[in-house]
This record gives C-alpha cells, structure tokens and sequence, in this order.
C-alpha cells in the first residue's frame, strides 16, 4: 500500500509531461554549453528537483520510472549505491 501511495504522489507532483519537458530543456541547455553528458544528467536531474520543489532522490526515481534515465547512467552517477 505504501508504495502505491508513493507512486501516487511522484505522479501527482511530477507530472509525466511536465517533468519530461523540464528535465530534457535543461540537459539540452547543458550539452549546448559543453557540459559534460554525466554532468549533464546530474545538473539536469538537480534543476529539476528544485523547480518541482521534490528531493533529488525522489526526481532520479521518477526519471529512471518514465525511463527518461537509464539504470547503467544511474550506477555510473550513483556508484555507490
């Protein structure tokens, strides 16, 4: 039941389209400057939690749920985990 209620709230706070179109301006705006693509992501994923007002953590799920982020760019932002 938690998860679903979670699931629930990153949908109602972070809409698909509006987090898709948020995410990927931003990495396009980097990648224009030169930013590295890892750097990229990270800085992007960063962007996007503050303008939703949501933790990183909680945007990085999302984006890896609408596949916006694939798991081995996860593990190499992320490697650690």
């Amino acid at each position: 039941m938690e998860k679903g209620a979670k699931s629930l709230a990153s949908a109602l706070l972070m809409s698909a389209a509006i987090f898709a179109e948020i995410l990927n301006a931003k990495q396009r705006e980097l990648r224009a400057a030169a930013a590295p693509d890892l750097n990229a992501v990270r800085q992007a994923l960063k962007h996007t939690a503050e303008v939703l007002q949501v933790s990183h953590k909680a945007a990085t799920v999302r984006a890896l749920k609408l596949k916006l982020l694939a798991r081995d760019a996860l593990r190499r932002l992320f490697p650690e985990r």
